[in-house]
């Protein structure tokens, strides 16, 4: 079956949800963590802290500690973003310039069909038939008639 990868819905509401989110760096978890920069901020003692949410100094300290080494549960987070009147937000934001999921997908494709397209160049070169491989209608044809989303992830490609 032909595969599309502009016709996927759920793909396109979530990039449409990405493309107002400002750069990723701007929300850098800070050296210490964001428990810790957060509750100084506010000069609040951990103290404080742990009496808003029933827990020992020492928990709170353990705590801060955890989410700086990356460690901290997304429960544990979200009690002390409350407790510190700040919501924890949780979002997985694609890594490229246009921080779409389209991209991602289209980027994968394309090393997918130029992996094949190399392998069959490579026979066909010893025959003296060797294709282009920056002939991008070639590549686009291949991915159209070739690919599926399905096994797209399955190929061995670099990352």
């Amino acid at each position: 079956m032909p595969w599309n990868p502009l016709k996927q819905s759920s793909r396109q509401r979530l990039d449409a949800r990405f493309a107002g989110f400002p750069p990723a760096d701007r929300f850098a978890v800070p050296q210490k963590g964001w428990i810790k920069a957060i509750r100084t901020a506010l000069g609040m003692s951990t103290r404080q802290l742990g009496n808003r949410v029933g827990k020992r100094s020492q928990s709170i300290l353990e705590l801060e500690k955890n989410e700086a080494l990356g460690r901290i549960q997304l429960d544990s987070l979200a009690q002390l973003a409350r407790a510190l009147d700040c919501q924890l937000v949780y979002a997985f934001i694609p890594n490229n310039k246009e921080r779409s999921l389209r991209n991602i997908v289209e980027t994968r494709a394309r090393k997918v069909a130029l992996k094949a397209l190399t392998a069959v160049n490579t026979t066909m070169a010893l025959e003296d038939q060797a294709i282009d491989l920056k002939d991008e209608l070639r590549i686009q044809y291949y991915i159209q008639e070739n690919l599926d989303e399905r096994s797209l992830w399955d190929a061995k490609v670099d990352p």
